[in-house]
């Protein structure tokens, strides 16, 4: 009799079966095969400048740490990117036969931790197996295997986070490389939890401890670097480019591409066409943020600590105080809040005072040092507040101010100039949230959207506060107008 799923799996990680890769890569678009082997031989390099130094990826991650089940490396928490919204971190467990120690891969949708895969590491600190868990294992949230699989493409730890970058160049290659064996292990997880409702009743898995992992197949870096470059000549579409790999650049250069980068491109591009009046209260708002971040640095502070009013730090409390700063003359209101689990610090959410009920204005989530990452829309069950469509809504943005004195002048002045720098983004964000809402309703048959749990986030934007104010700077600029604010 052959074993079930369940059995294969631990006979896998107890060292007694060896499964083949069951992955072909015939349904593979040529582009993502062409990616995945450019990824391939930069992990070579990678492991390669790893061994000349006489260490390898294993060796990296403990950062210098004496090896111990169970211990989390480089540091508790792992790697963090919050601009990525991806994490990993290293561990070992003391009953997995055939490995020193994996790597667990995290995304965070919505402020929820999702994992997606760990990546097996042999003693030789060569990748030797790809596996899933069962949620109640790394505690994250359970999406089908559908939606799971979009979320492989946005993990990336850029090159600006601490430990060396050629660290997070190996994490990230092996998620581009062995996409297509990542995609079948989510499959393959969600088959593992259909076996088990059918042969217990219906009963949830997620919960069950003798059900660790869910997925899992051995792979190997030369071995799939042979199949997709047979694939390729396969399909007419090998270059001989292909062959090489740009050299691995030192200690802190990873060659993932930076978000700033990125940010500033498309900062100059949306801008071009807004009227010159426009870009420039949005320019000289940029250059009062500045001169107010400037000015907390110059105390030691961020405007977060600012906002936190001196009380220690907690999960789902409200800074300076519980419902946070309201002027009634000016119909005017933000809170500072964080959640558990997710990638940010904490938030800043921003009303308007409509007909004595709250208008929710925009969130603008805060890194770990103070700066703003992030600008987002929530569904009306997250704040309870009174819905307004976007076309009503975006006007109040202008108006958002606190002006009388009762809390700290540069935390009240760093929001309102924050919403004039981004108020043309903001009111994007509040019709990309109605869209969402009217694509719901299309989904599900016209029913609101307003009170479902599993929409939280209905639209959001990464941002760069340096790289949005140079290119307003640029673009007054470009048409003669840029003079000293």
């Amino acid at each position: 009799m052959k074993p079930g799923i369940v059995g294969r799996l631990k006979s896998l990680f107890s060292g007694g079966v060896s499964l083949p890769t069951p992955v072909e890569l015939e349904s593979v678009p040529t582009d993502r095969l062409r990616g995945s082997y450019a990824a391939g031989l930069e992990l070579q390099a990678v492991q390669a400048s790893f061994a000349e130094e006489g260490r390898s990826a294993i060796d990296v991650v403990m950062n210098g740490n004496a090896f111990a089940k169970w211990q989390i490396y480089p540091w508790e928490g792992g790697i963090l990117d919050q601009r990525a919204n991806s994490q990993y971190f290293y561990h070992s467990h003391p009953d997995y036969k055939g490995e020193h120690g994996h790597f667990h891969t995290f995304y965070y949708h919505q402020r929820k931790l999702v994992h997606l895969v760990a990546i097996g590491m042999d003693t030789q600190g060569r990748i030797n197996r790809l596996f899933t868990f069962n949620r109640w294992s790394p505690g994250d949230t359970y999406y089908p295997a559908k939606k799971l699989k979009t979320f492989i493409p946005g993990f990336r730890i850029g090159k600006n986070n601490d430990l060396d970058g050629r660290l997070h160049t190996f994490v990230n290659d092996v998620l581009i490389l062995f996409r297509p064996e990542i995609e079948y292990l989510c499959d393959e997880r969600d088959a593992t939890f259909a076996r088990y409702r059918a042969e217990h009743n219906g009963a949830s898995p997620f919960e069950d401890r003798s059900l660790e992992i869910t997925s899992a197949v051995p792979v190997d870096v030369a071995v799939q670097l042979e199949r997709i470059a047979a694939e390729l000549k396969r399909r007419d579409a090998w270059d001989d480019g292909q062959r090489t790999a740009a050299p691995v650049q030192g200690d802190t250069d990873s060659m993932a591409e930076t978000p700033a980068a990125t940010s500033a491109a498309t900062s100059a591009e949306a801008i071009e066409g807004r009227p010159t009046a426009q870009l420039r209260r949005s320019y000289e708002a940029g250059l009062a943020v500045r001169a107010i971040r400037a000015r907390l640095a110059g105390q030691g502070r961020s405007i977060v600590a600012a906002v936190m009013n001196d009380k220690p730090f907690e999960h789902w409390q409200m800074y300076p105080w519980d419902s946070g700063v309201i002027d009634k003359s000016t119909r005017s209101q933000y809170f500072y809040h964080s959640h558990p689990q997710s990638p940010e610090h904490g938030h800043f959410h921003v009303f308007h005072i409509h007909r004595n009920q709250l208008a929710h204005l925009v969130a603008i989530a805060m890194d770990n040092e103070g700066e703003p990452i992030e600008l987002f829309t929530v569904n009306r069950w997250v704040t309870d507040e009174f819905y307004l469509p976007a076309h009503k809504l975006k006007a109040y943005i202008p108006q958002f101010r606190i002006a009388n004195d009762s809390f700290d002048a540069e935390v009240n002045d760093y929001l309102r100039n924050m919403l004039i720098l981004y108020q043309a983004e903001v009111a994007e964000l509040m019709h990309r949230r109605d869209e969402a809402f009217a694509a719901y309703r299309a989904k599900h048959g016209g029913r609101s959207p307003f009170e479902d749990r599993d929409l939280e986030v209905t639209s959001s934007l990464e941002i760069h506060l340096d790289a949005h104010i140079a290119a307003l700077e640029e673009a007054l600029a470009g048409r003669g107008e840029l003079r000293s604010a």
